[in-house]
């Protein structure tokens, strides 16, 4: 006797386990022991748990627990607030050394399953929501505690001030230098500003170098109304956000 039996797929539910390595990127769960609001936050200083920002720029940008996220219907699941970087004063004409980005720390307890460093690493995939009253062209960047590798992938703000999804699947890098222990195993670093040469490269690629975003990345700091969202972060294993 055989019988056809349809079963869905696991990878996408609930009882394939915890699959996201992010610590704290539902921002309503997220300990936010420093505070929730955070004023001229200075360069490499912690807001939510492991989210800091590093900068050298001349204007003002706040850091905010906010009551905005995308609903249940849009996500599939559901967190009442993200991560705020709220422009107060612009800076609108940007150095060649000059930049701003929101990073993540993932501990190497927690990405060496994927094999960083390894032949045959394994692929990985980013997804998160933005929402962002500056359009056009972000750049996100996969780095080394060391800092010298790195691996530069641009998305598109389509719409002002609405919550997009975006997903970007790599393979895991099989060279360099990748802890894996509890000391940082990779930096995932959101670009909100950048400028010149000093810290622009080329995407799609693992390269060496100390990079973070292209010559494409839009000024995020432009205008003292400028507002950058980000809700929902997770990073996992596999060619697809589940």
């Amino acid at each position: 006797f055989a019988a056809g039996v349809t079963c869905t797929a696991l990878n996408g539910g609930q009882l394939a386990g915890n699959r996201n390595v992010i610590i704290g990127g539902n921002f309503t769960t997220n300990p936010w022991q420093r505070g929730t609001s955070f004023t001229n936050l200075a360069n490499v200083q912690f807001s939510a748990d492991r989210f800091q920002v590093a900068y050298v720029q001349d204007g003002v940008v706040d850091v905010i627990k906010t009551a905005d996220s995308p609903t249940a219907a849009e996500a599939g699941t559901y967190s009442s607030h993200c991560l705020h970087l709220d422009v107060t004063t612009a800076d609108s004409s940007l150095a060649a050394n000059q930049r701003y980005f929101i990073r993540h720390h993932v501990e190497g307890l927690n990405t060496v399953g994927f094999g960083f460093g390894q032949a045959g690493a394994r692929p990985i995939t980013l997804s998160f929501w933005v929402k962002s009253t500056k359009t056009g062209i972000f750049c996100v960047a996969l780095r080394n505690s060391a800092g010298d590798r790195f691996f530069i992938s641009e998305y598109t703000v389509n719409s002002t001030d609405t919550w997009e999804k975006k997903t970007i699947s790599i393979t895991a890098d099989t060279t360099g230098t990748w802890l894996a222990t509890n000391g940082i195993g990779l930096r995932i670093e959101w670009v909100i500003a950048l400028a010149g040469t000093s810290f622009t490269g080329s995407a799609g690629s693992w390269q060496a170098g100390d990079k973070s975003g292209t010559t494409n990345q839009v000024n995020g700091l432009d205008s003292a109304s400028n507002d950058f969202k980000l809700a929902l972060i997770q990073l996992e294993e596999g060619s697809v956000a589940t």
